[in-house]
Parts: C-alpha cells; sequence; structure tokens
C-alpha cells in the first residue's frame, strides 16, 4: 500500500509538473533575488495565471533567462572567443541556469561546436518551456 501510495504521488506531481514549476520558482528567485522573496514569488505565481487565463501577452510572462542573459553564459564558456562551445560546455552551461529539461543535442551537437545563435535559441526554448510548466 505504501508503495501504491508513492506511485500515485510520483504521477501527481508528474501530471501537474510541480517539480518543473518549483525549478522554475527557484531559479527566479536566484536570478532576481528580491527581498521579500514570498511576494516576489506570490506576484510570480499570479503573472503565470494572468498568462494562463490570456490577459497578459507572452512577452509579458515571466522569463528569467533571455538573449543577454545566454550571451553573458556563452562568454563565460567561451574564453578563448572561438565562436562556439563543446557540447560539454553547453551541458554545463545549460545545467548552470538551472535548465533541467533542456535539448541535449542541439544544432552542432556532432561536430562538438555549438554557435552563440543556437545556445541563444537554446536556452529561449528552455527558458520557456521552464515558465511554462505552470500550465
Amino acid at each position: 500500500q505504501q508503495q501504491q501510495q508513492q506511485q500515485q504521488a510520483t504521477a501527481y506531481l508528474k501530471e501537474h509538473k510541480i517539480s518543473e514549476l518549483i525549478e522554475n520558482m527557484t531559479a527566479q528567485l536566484v536570478y532576481n533575488r528580491p527581498d521579500d522573496p514570498r511576494a516576489f514569488l506570490r506576484e510570480y505565481v499570479e503573472k503565470l495565471k494572468r498568462q494562463k487565463a490570456g490577459v497578459e501577452e507572452e512577452e509579458d510572462c515571466p522569463v528569467f533567462f533571455d538573449a543577454t542573459n545566454a550571451k553573458a553564459v556563452f562568454r563565460t564558456f567561451d574564453k578563448s572567443q572561438r565562436g562556439f562551445i563543446t557540447l560539454d560546455q553547453y551541458n554545463t552551461a545549460m545545467k548552470s541556469q538551472f535548465f533541467l529539461h533542456y535539448n541535449e543535442e542541439p544544432k552542432g551537437y556532432i561536430g562538438n561546436r555549438i554557435t552563440l545563435e543556437t545556445f541563444i535559441e537554446e536556452c529561449t526554448i528552455a527558458s520557456r518551456a521552464s515558465t511554462n510548466a505552470f500550465e
């Protein structure tokens, strides 16, 4: 019976994307570092609810990682300014930004050369997916 309850709880969390929501909220806190985290999270959840209801445009939805952030992270991994990073660097960079769910085989992964353009695109997709976990 305990195993069945655990399976039901796991299924519930998965169905409602609770871990993704918590992951996103944690990333929002780390990125924004508000003075009042509880108030910040309340407002954040309200924005997500407005977006889901169609009241708030997608552009206004809270996204914690944009192209400017992606460029900065990319530069920290492309120290020699070659214009690309390796797949290992890409994976480390994505995980360092709290993206638990992201494309592990981005354009260029076979040649071990992920460009800035690809990195920005993948960060944007991962960020949107994380934000949309509330739905």
